[in-house]
């Protein structure tokens, strides 16, 4: 009868241990899958960055062969020449002020293609340029650029004057021994300073 008992209680015990390696072996596998997950999501982070810098590098050569392009057609002509170029390449651009520009609608390189536009400039009016930093005093080429690109674009005397008068105002600052160029007509410092 001890025998029997003795065995019972061995069964009992091998049973009870087969639970807890069921649970184990439950545990070990959320684990592994965890880890499995974890792996496959950062491969695909990985992957994902391997594609953008493969991308950010093809846009930075094909960006490079436009400048170089560029560089290749102001090496090839002469400053002088340069608005047969622009007339030839931007596709009949009106050069008669003497500006020249380039331009390339497009053209491929690789997988992607550039587009080139190059503007002299020239043919743009620096408006701190209005007031020479030296003097203080108004430059009147730029003054005569400004008041001819108002004529151009249709705008109302008024409003254009009253903008050269507060640009002047605005850009001529104290300098000692030179004489301000203030216009009554336009806005000063202290109409600026009042402002929230």
């Amino acid at each position: 009868m001890k025998a029997i008992k003795y065995k019972l209680k061995k069964v009992r015990k091998k049973e009870s241990e087969k639970g807890i390696v069921l649970v184990l072996v439950i545990i070990i596998i959320a684990i592994l899958t965890i880890l499995v997950g974890d792996m496959i999501y950062f491969t695909h982070i990985d992957t994902e960055i391997s594609s953008n810098t493969k991308d950010q590098m093809r846009a930075r050569y094909i960006a490079k062969s436009g400048i170089h392009v560029a560089a290749g057609t102001l090496k090839a002509q002469a400053l002088e020449e340069l608005t047969d170029v622009s007339t030839t390449l931007s596709l009949g651009v009106d050069n008669s002020e003497g500006y020249w520009a380039i331009n390339v609608p497009f053209f491929p390189v690789g997988d992607g293609g550039v587009t080139v536009t190059v503007i002299d400039e020239r043919s743009k009016v620096n408006l701190n340029a209005l007031i020479s930093p030296s003097t203080n005093r108004v430059d009147q080429q730029v003054l005569t650029e400004l008041q001819e690109l108002f004529k151009y674009l249709e705008v109302e005397d008024s409003k254009s004057e009253r903008f050269l008068a507060s640009l002047t105002n605005w850009l001529d600052a104290p300098l000692a021994g030179a004489k301000n160029d203030q216009d009554s007509q336009g806005a000063n410092s202290g109409f600026y300073t009042s402002l929230e």
